[in-house]
């Protein structure tokens, strides 16, 4: 299963937006390893 299916399912949250480029919080990643779902939290601007 691929990165984007993980936040399709809602298993990862959408990633943050910078200069193009996706990136992902490290505590949503650890997260998912652990087995839970990450934060759904939109980045502060």
């Amino acid at each position: 299963m691929t990165v984007w299916r993980w936040v399709q399912k809602g298993l990862l949250p959408e990633p943050i937006k910078i200069n193009g480029r996706n990136y992902w919080r490290e505590s949503d990643v650890e997260a998912l390893k652990q087995g839970r779902s990450g934060n759904s939290g939109k980045a502060a601007a």
